[in-house]
């Protein structure tokens, strides 16, 4: 049985769209995603590269 941490939350789901679907603009990578809420664009997820190497 789930313990209770509070009051139920409403679902508000968000949906991950791979940019290349979702904009026709072509400014976009493979690994870019748009997030969307009710249909509508509300981010962004992508892969950058900074040029950083960890040791």
């Amino acid at each position: 049985m789930r313990a209770e941490l509070g009051p139920p939350m409403d679902k508000d789901y968000l949906i991950l769209k791979r940019a290349s679907t979702s904009r026709s603009s072509g400014e976009w990578n493979d690994d870019d995603f748009d997030v969307l809420a009710d249909g509508v664009v509300v981010g962004r997820i992508m892969d950058v590269d900074t040029g950083l190497r960890l040791s």
